[in-house]
């Protein structure tokens, strides 16, 4: 086994021989392959450099190397780039005196030495550490055995400054010896499960996949085929960003479909989540959490007087609608062309030869007299469900409709729609239930239904409200909701249900929501991603309207903005599918369909918007 150190330093290629020699790994200098290739290293942190320079020398030699980046960070000057940043001026004086010029005026004068090693191969990123000393920057330069900003630096317990210290001193505190330390102690350079030789990527594990799960995935779009991609597998999340099993960061915008409104891994719904698993993760008994869910539930959604919990939102609108038939005593239902209600088989159907007529089953496995129940409506087409309602009222049990409908990217009702649907479902008895696990609590501390001012007969909830957990929720009135077991002769069950773990997540996240309102902030960063997209789409010649509902968005490759499925399915999927991948390589991941929403998370700044758009500005170069 061979490393390429990606580095001139001669001092720093003998530390990591002395270490890497121990482990039987040989150390390779630049001079040894006749020198390395200049590579990119614009990122704003040390660790984006380090990964930069690894990978960037990795792909070019086709060699495993090993490369750092290390400097100061002043953490009152964090702000003014360049100050903190691991590039120091032409001279030891000029080094300090940038510092302590910006500094006057400060009264906080903390700092770190920090270094960053990065270990990658031409497959990827393996793997990074950090090491760093604290302590604060002395208003004079002080000693000689230093350069760059040593003098001015003096370690957490020392009196004296960075260069005032001997060689020995300085190696036993060092922020490149404590990199290095903490690569051995996390297995950084070993050939073990995690180390050089064993790095499995997405491919290695997509390939295993296909050899015990159907397709290889546990749903069908994270086969990447409308995207014509190879899926990608991630190993964690945090905030606004995912890490891939390579290392890779992604700039995320999918938010798991929708669950994340607060970003991944939130310290306090991780807690919660922490909190309730020490308590048993499950008992099939009641516990406190669901009382206290179903009284929040009722706060922030008033129509909900009572809900009852399920495990996903397929199961809360399965519930939704046998509740609605066994109130109405009737069988059939209007659903809407290109709105997704999860795979029970009465909303796998799709439009029949005509209106009046029963839909037909859109996947194997649906009975025709399923089908047969089930209108197929188009979107924001009022006049149709009018239509349906007046010759055939005395038989439907429900409209069901997601009121943004967001499974074929963002499509907003018209003006007087969903009023027209309650009009229509009171006038033939019909219930109107409104599927709100997309839009439920993403645009607002509570429900669409209630942002608009009308009332659905019943509301189903799932993904935010669960906080990143399996969760539904299906609500309405007592009246109707007492017609569910045991009360009632509706038969409803589930062993999860109530999961106490689920509710913990989703009681903490519909608290921040609804106490931190970062709701007007998620539809600034909305309204000007769209606008700045469209405008840069626009410059590159590309037709492209990007829909967009507070923090939810829909780039579509057309002309004009789609009201329906049939005006969605006119889109230009394969140039979709051109800029997604384009996006990914970027670092920049958006649900891989143009028939999907994107989601901007709480977790998200300005900043990642310019990042987006930058990217999205490259990406388009290459359509």
């Amino acid at each position: 086994m061979q490393i390429l150190a990606a580095t001139n330093n001669t001092h720093k290629v003998r530390e990591l021989g002395a270490i890497l020699t121990s482990l039987g790994i040989d150390v390779c200098t630049p001079e040894e392959i006749g020198g390395i290739p200049e590579v990119e290293e614009s990122g704003t942190t040390f660790e984006e450099n380090a990964i930069l320079k690894a990978l960037g020398v990795a792909k070019a030699t086709g060699q495993t190397v090993v490369a750092d980046d290390s400097g100061l960070e002043v953490f009152a000057l964090n702000g003014e780039p360049g100050v903190y940043s691991a590039r120091y001026a032409a001279t030891t004086e000029a080094c300090m005196a940038k510092v302590l010029e910006r500094l006057e005026g400060h009264e906080d004068r903390s700092a770190r030495f920090v270094c960053v090693i990065a270990l990658a191969s031409p497959a990827g990123l393996i793997g990074t550490v950090t090491g760093e000393v604290r302590g604060r920057i002395h208003t004079e330069p002080r000693g000689h055995n230093g350069f760059g900003y040593d003098p001015i630096f003096i370690p957490d317990g020392y009196d004296c400054t960075f260069a005032e210290l001997d060689a020995t001193q300085k190696d036993r505190i060092s922020h490149r010896g404590r990199a290095l330390a903490t690569a051995l102690r996390e297995g950084l350079f070993t050939t073990g499960q995690s180390g050089i030789d064993n790095m499995t990527t997405s491919a290695d594990y997509f390939a295993r996949a296909t050899r015990h799960i159907p397709g290889g995935v546990n749903s069908p779009v994270r086969a990447f085929n409308s995207v014509q991609a190879e899926p990608v597998y991630i190993k964690s999340g945090k905030g606004a960003r995912m890490t891939t099993v390579e290392g890779r960061e992604l700039l995320d915008f999918c938010g798991s479909w929708g669950p994340l409104i607060l970003g991944h891994a939130h310290p306090q719904v991780v807690q919660a989540v922490v909190d309730a698993s020490a308590d048993g993760l499950t008992f099939g008994v009641n516990t406190p959490r669901e009382v206290e869910m179903a009284e929040l539930l009722h706060e922030l959604v008033p129509t909900m007087e009572m809900s009852r919990l399920v495990s996903s939102g397929t199961e809360a609108v399965m519930t939704a609608v046998r509740l609605a038939r066994g109130v109405t005593g009737r069988a059939k239902i209007i659903k809407f062309d290109g709105c997704y209600h999860g795979h029970s088989d009465s909303f796998l159907v799709a439009a029949g030869s005509g209106l009046l007529t029963g839909g037909q089953a859109s996947s194997a496995g649906v009975s025709p007299a399923v089908a047969d129940d089930v209108f197929v409506v188009p979107y924001n087409d009022l006049a149709g469900v009018e239509k349906i309602a007046r010759t055939h009222g005395d038989e439907l049990a429900a409209i069901v409709i997601e009121p943004v409908a967001g499974n074929m990217g963002l499509i907003e009702p018209a003006a007087g729609f969903l009023e027209g649907l309650r009009a229509a479902a009171s006038g033939c008895g019909a219930l109107l239930i409104f599927d709100e696990v997309i839009s439920g609590f993403r645009l607002g501390p509570t429900t669409y239904g209630v942002m608009c001012g009308v009332k659905p007969d019943l509301t189903c909830l799932g993904k935010i409200v669960g906080g990143g957990m399996p969760i539904g929720a299906v609500g309405g009135s007592a009246e109707i909701m007492n017609q569910l077991a045991p009360n009632g002769r509706v038969y409803q069950a589930g062993t999860l249900s109530g999961n106490p773990v689920a509710v913990a997540a989703g009681l903490m996240t519909l608290r921040l929501l609804r106490d931190g309102n970062p709701y007007p902030c998620l539809a600034e960063l909305g309204a000007s991603l769209s606008k700045a997209l469209e405008a840069r789409a626009a410059d590159a010649g590309i037709e492209l309207v990007c829909a967009k509902l507070g923090g939810m968005f829909t780039p579509f490759f057309t002309s004009e903005r789609p009201t329906n499925l049939d005006e969605v399915k006119r889109c230009d999927t394969k140039r979709f599918g051109a800029f997604w991948r384009s996006m990914l390589a970027e670092g920049i991941y958006l649900s891989p369909s143009q028939f999907e929403l994107n989601f901007i998370s709480a977790a998200h700044t300005g900043a990642d918007i310019e990042i987006f758009l930058d990217a999205a500005g490259s990406s388009f170069s290459t359509l």
